[in-house]
């Protein structure tokens, strides 16, 4: 009887240690790439920050990173060590819990699960993928048996931009909402990047062939390619020729890696990551005048930027004495009347530069449309704008 009980108490014994063995692979980041079948959930590797693969150069980590919404949700994410800088995320918007699973199944598909749904995948099953590596550039890539690269991050960036990344038509800069949940982005078209308010009809509010700051290499183009290398933001025609350039940095080491990230007040703030200090953000921002951005302040406010940014509410909208007071449309189809204020001269909003007025009209036909569109604008050509209205002091 000793005897038949002492085999099922060492089968226990091996088995334990056999789970143990397995438990402590998992919970240990791996270097450079992973294999397939490869599977885990964020409790998985708890002991380091829900990060499950390293770089060689241990400069940038890929796993699961809280989100900024809630912390007991996670995404999948790349993350630059020494800063801390999130610059790649996998389900932005779709946070997955402690106990979903990032998988890497055998058919080569990678997919993150949710609740026994899917919440992002890279669609790459039957093509070949038979590993994932995490380059020292911060692009993961999943390659075939050929070492070809069959699917990257840097192909379908977020809201950041990082040293070698080509950015061209097709692709977008998203950045995270604001507390009014706005999100502005960077797309590449017709020749130029150009940055937008993501209202309901999108609005401009910079561009690099309006950049005062770049510099021209050659005359020709149009622009359709853009990366961050050395010590700038160079643009290219489609044949790879440099048409401009926007510097950075007085440091022209191939070295340093540069990151762009879009930020939720819609500015592109440049970093470099060499240092490992987040902090040292390039004074130099995209758009440089900080009431140029589609909300630099509440709604109905004056901006005015001479070295800093200032937010007031005008005279004309004082009484009562609150900008608040106009908060909501007055053009929201309602039978109320309205009243038309004239705000003064050197007055700007932030979109006129880049759109071509509605229509020349007088005073009348500001009120109709008003009525029609829910929002407009005479200056004395007449502008739809979005319901979020800050007017710009011009110079």
């Amino acid at each position: 009887m000793e005897l038949r009980g002492f085999f099922p108490f060492m089968m226990s014994i091996c088995l334990s240690i056999v789970l143990l063995s397995e438990k402590s692979v998992a919970n240990i980041p791996v270097i450079g790439s992973i294999y397939s079948v490869f599977e885990g959930s964020q409790i998985n590797w708890l002991d380091y920050g829900g990060m499950f693969l390293l770089s060689n150069n241990s400069n940038f980590s890929f796993g699961f990173s809280s989100t900024k919404e809630e912390l007991a949700l996670f995404s999948l994410s790349i993350i630059h060590v020494h800063s801390a800088i999130v610059v790649w995320t996998a389900n932005r918007g779709f946070g997955v819990r402690d106990y979903d699973k990032f998988v890497f199944d055998k058919t080569g598909n990678v997919y993150l699960e949710k609740e026994g749904g899917i919440a992002w995948s890279t669609h790459t099953a039957g093509k070949g993928v038979t590993s994932i590596k995490l380059q020292d550039s911060g692009n993961l890539v999943l390659l075939g048996n050929d070492s070809r690269v069959l699917w990257q991050s840097f192909s379908y960036p977020t809201d950041t931009l990082l040293s070698n990344q080509l950015f061209f038509e097709g692709m977008r800069l998203v950045s995270e909402p604001n507390s009014n949940n706005l999100s502005c982005y960077l797309e590449m078209k017709s020749g130029d990047a150009i940055l937008y308010g993501g209202f309901q009809t999108p609005q401009p509010y910079w561009s690099m062939a309006n950049e005062y700051w770049k510099v021209i290499t050659k005359e020709d183009g149009p622009v359709t390619s853009a990366s961050l290398i050395s010590n700038s933001w160079s643009f290219f025609d489609h044949n790879q020729n440099l048409i401009w350039e926007f510097i950075l940095s007085d440091d022209f080491s191939f070295d340093v890696t540069w990151a762009a990230v879009l930020g939720d007040d819609g500015f592109i703030s440049f970093y470099s990551l060499h240092n490992g200090d987040q902090s040292n953000a390039v004074t130099m921002k995209i758009p440089q005048n900080e009431c140029s951005t589609p909300e630099p302040c509440d709604p109905y406010y004056r901006c005015e930027f001479l070295t800093k940014k200032n937010c007031y509410c005008p005279l004309e909208l004082s009484n009562p004495p609150s900008c608040n007071h106009w908060i909501g449309s007055p053009c929201d189809g309602s039978k109320s009347s309205i009243q038309l204020l004239n705000m003064g001269d050197k007055l700007d909003y932030f979109a006129l530069e880049f759109v071509s007025p509605y229509a020349n009209c007088d005073l009348k036909g500001c009120r109709d449309a008003c009525e029609a569109f829910n929002y407009a604008m005479a200056l004395p050509s007449l502008f739809l704008t979005s319901n979020y209205l800050v007017m710009q002091a011009k110079g």
